[in-house]
């Protein structure tokens, strides 16, 4: 079945009461009653296997200094598994982003905008050298659906961003 990655959206009253209880249970609460995916819920985003493209696509040069490489490799880890490595913790466990830094990721992503950038971007993902190549591709996944993927996961961020919540990532 492979990896998925699922976002879950939480308020920031619920991310900070998280935070001090360190009840990490809290999420899987959230978990169970926000399982309608987005776009039809707007606190649930699934991306499935094709997380990859996401990631590879936001952070194309894998830069650990990145803001957007957090997207799928950072957050803040509660409860029993305070002070791991996020290498040492990794499947079913909740990585809380808090509020602003849901903020600066979805500042992050509008940045990406330049057709020219968003182009290159998944010629170097599927390892396609000319532009028409990657415009006329036809088998998935196509530019089109990594941009739709793209956006999705913006869009979500975006939302947070303007409600003032937090997100919570959870790779099963």
């Amino acid at each position: 079945m492979g990896i998925t990655v699922a976002f879950y959206r939480i308020s920031a009253a619920q991310f900070e009461a998280t935070r001090r209880t360190q009840d990490e249970g809290a999420v899987y609460t959230v978990q169970r009653h926000h399982r309608v995916p987005f776009p039809y819920s707007l606190h649930y985003l699934e991306l499935d296997k094709l997380y990859p493209l996401v990631d590879q696509f936001i952070d194309p040069t894998d830069d650990p200094t990145s803001i957007l490489r957090q997207v799928f490799h950072g957050g803040i880890v509660l409860g029993v598994y305070d002070g791991l490595a996020p290498s040492e913790v990794y499947l079913s466990v909740p990585f809380y982003f808090d509020p602003p830094t849901v903020a600066a990721i979805s500042r992050a992503m509008a940045a990406i905008d330049d057709d020219e950038d968003m182009l290159n971007r998944y010629k170097r993902i599927l390892e396609i050298d000319t532009d028409k190549e990657a415009r006329e591709n036809t088998v998935f996944p196509t530019y089109r659906d990594v941009l739709d993927l793209f956006r999705e996961t913006f869009c979500f961020f975006h939302i947070a961003e303007e409600a003032g919540d937090a997100i919570v990532r959870i790779h099963e």
